[in-house]
């Protein structure tokens, strides 16, 4: 039987390098937590967060150690989406805390609100402000599933992907597997007496 909190399998997201460095300087801004939303696309094996402008905040207020939305500017904020033919896209809910990335219990209601508000299922992302960050993954339909959610930053500029894949042909060799332990090799005079 599947643990209904720890899913077998859940999507990975992937992050744009442009949009994390984006959230980073949105959560640096802030003198206590900020909260947001993003648009992230389907992919191959997951979903993308593919830019800055996929990155939502909404009018908070805010304390060091909470963040608080109206329900009035997430709903503006979806129907932004809905306006741009993205609705289906606004799964990502995302946050900061003062000290360690982790889901708190208030975090947790928090995810399960998305489920009562209809939605199948969210993507959700904490920070520190040390620069870690976890992500969970949560259907709502047709069963109740929810867990630790893989996730991968990717470089958004095609240009720096070019300039970084020649620098490491250029300059970074792999080396040599290391031979078995007790498989040594002959080398030398014995190597020629064999």
């Amino acid at each position: 039987m599947n643990d209904p909190y720890n899913p077998p399998v859940a999507p990975t997201l992937y992050i744009a390098t442009d949009a994390l460095a984006y959230m980073v300087e949105l959560i640096r801004s802030s003198r206590g937590e900020v909260n947001g939303f993003g648009l992230i696309s389907p992919t191959t094996g997951g979903h993308i967060l593919a830019s800055p402008d996929d990155v939502i905040i909404t009018d908070q207020e805010v304390k060091p150690g909470a963040a608080d939305a109206a329900m009035g500017d997430v709903v503006k904020a979806f129907d932004d989406a809905a306006l741009l033919d993205r609705d289906q896209e606004f799964h990502l809910q995302w946050h900061s805390h003062p000290g360690e990335a982790y889901f708190s219990s208030t975090d947790m209601a928090n995810v399960s609100n998305f489920g009562c508000c209809g939605a199948i299922w969210v993507a959700s992302m904490v920070f520190a402000r040390d620069g870690s960050l976890v992500a969970r993954y949560d259907q709502y339909s047709p069963v109740r599933l929810g867990g630790p959610m893989p996730w991968q930053i990717f470089s958004s500029r095609a240009d720096l992907r070019r300039r970084a894949v020649a620098q490491v042909a250029q300059h970074v060799r792999l080396a040599p597997p290391d031979r078995k332990a007790g498989t040594r090799r002959r080398s030398g005079a014995l190597a020629r007496q064999s």
